[in-house]
């Protein structure tokens, strides 16, 4: 997203009254770089924000790129690694059998040192709010004591429920998971507002921790949107995009093995997924066509997109990941739509982006693993022109009222408590 950073930049001084702006410490696992979701998510907020006006305490390890520029000059600290993974002498069983002793060593050894350097840090730079990003054991752990010691308002931030990330990429499970569950609600309880995933987010934390919260969903500026230009010649090949790492594989192999029973060929169009990431892991019985391009910027992201037929979005089948498949939102259908293109959505009916599009006819949903409704559902992608043309009608819309990045700036004034002319504008 280097377009949108270094427009930022420029926009900066176009911003007006900052002295009203309250000074934030940004107290965060994630740093503002372009390195993953949460980084870009943070990064392009900062940015929109007076530089002279933020202060950073990061842990290290998670966005270890370069800062932008504006961000600089901001006061910044690097704070004491934390463990979070457990012991991990012996292997996986070991590290959950000895979670609770694990978690008694950080509390003791860790955690009082983290809050302490971050409060030192605070006496320093004089903060008006906390801001804390809830990524993460470390962060959950901490908000509410520092929210204490510390002694100012603090705002906290959600990109994934924590009922779902902490099972499957800590691994914290029983009652480890009911302890930082505790935690993360007097976090969120201890904070005037939250920025949240998604709507349904929203209204299932406020009615739980009676904390108002804002949906912030990361958005392109307009000036980065390509139109919709209905469906593509049937002449053509069939083309799936994707963008991204393969989060729900079990939904990506299901994909793979309904097109493998059509020998990759759809309404008498042959079939190509077209794959936009720092990796790919694929398996294949058969003959396929996918083509890897490798990880490109986001205006070149937009670009490429632009030539596909729809885009795919799968989210999780599996029971275990129903927190996070009700109340996250995958960041990438902001990127589909900005390229002008339909999504085909791949997963549950309780997800939100099925909810989504029950409300934005932007794409095609398909809520089963078995071979023959996901075929059903690409051929009505391949063939059906009515379909392309409400989702032509559609998509500008829902980027103008949902996924926009003007939205997503008017958001972040909602949450931080300011007025919009205090926040850059977004780039033309």
């Amino acid at each position: 997203m280097t377009a949108v950073s270094e427009a930022l930049r420029r926009g900066r001084a176009d911003a007006r009254n900052t002295t009203s702006a309250p000074r934030i410490l940004v107290v965060s696992a994630v740093a503002p770089v372009p390195e993953g979701v949460g980084g870009v998510y943070l990064r392009d907020l900062c940015l929109l924000y007076p530089a002279d006006r933020l202060a950073f305490a990061i842990l290290p390890g998670i966005g270890s790129g370069a800062w932008p520029e504006p961000l600089d000059t901001a006061p910044r600290t690097t704070l004491d690694l934390v463990p979070e993974r457990g012991f991990n002498r012996w292997g996986r069983r070991v590290q959950r059998s000895t979670r609770a002793v694990f978690d008694r060593y950080v509390d003791r050894r860790h955690l009082p040192r983290l809050v302490e350097r971050v409060a030192a840090f605070a006496e320093r730079v004089r903060p008006d709010l906390l801001w804390v990003p809830l990524a993460g054991p470390t962060m959950i752990n901490v908000a509410a004591a520092l929210r204490r010691r510390v002694g100012t308002p603090m705002l906290t931030t959600v990109w994934d429920a924590p009922d779902y990330f902490l099972p499957h990429y800590w691994e914290i499970e029983g009652a480890a998971l009911q302890r930082a569950m505790r935690r993360f609600g007097d976090a969120v309880r201890a904070s005037v507002r939250c920025a949240v995933a998604s709507p349904e987010m929203g209204a299932a934390y406020e009615e739980r921790y009676g904390t108002p919260c804002v949906p912030m969903i990361h958005g392109l500026p307009e000036s980065q949107w390509l139109a919709p230009t209905g469906m593509r010649s049937r002449d053509e090949p069939f083309v799936i995009g994707y963008a991204g790492s393969l989060y729900a594989r079990r939904e990506w192999d299901a994909l793979m093995a309904a097109l493998g029973t059509i020998g990759w060929r759809v309404g008498d169009r042959d079939v190509i997924v077209r794959v936009l990431a720092a990796g790919l892991d694929v398996r294949a019985t058969g003959p396929a066509r996918i083509e890897f391009l490798g990880w490109h910027s986001t205006t070149d992201a937009v670009a490429i997109l632009h030539g596909c037929d729809v885009c795919y979005v799968p989210y999780w089948f599996d029971e275990a990941c129903r927190p996070g498949v009700e109340l996250s939102f995958p960041n990438k259908v902001s990127l589909y739509l900005a390229a002008g293109r339909p999504i085909l959505f791949h997963g549950p009916r309780h997800s939100t982006p099925a909810r989504f599009l029950a409300r934005r006819p932007v794409g095609i949903p398909c809520h089963s693993l078995a071979s023959d409704e996901i075929v059903a559902a690409l051929t009505t992608a391949a063939s059906d022109a009515s379909f392309h043309a409400t989702a032509e009608a559609a998509i500008p819309q829902a980027l103008r009222e949902e996924l926009g990045m003007h939205v997503f700036r008017r958001r972040f004034a909602e949450f931080v408590g300011v007025e919009e002319t205090v926040l850059a504008p977004v780039p033309a």
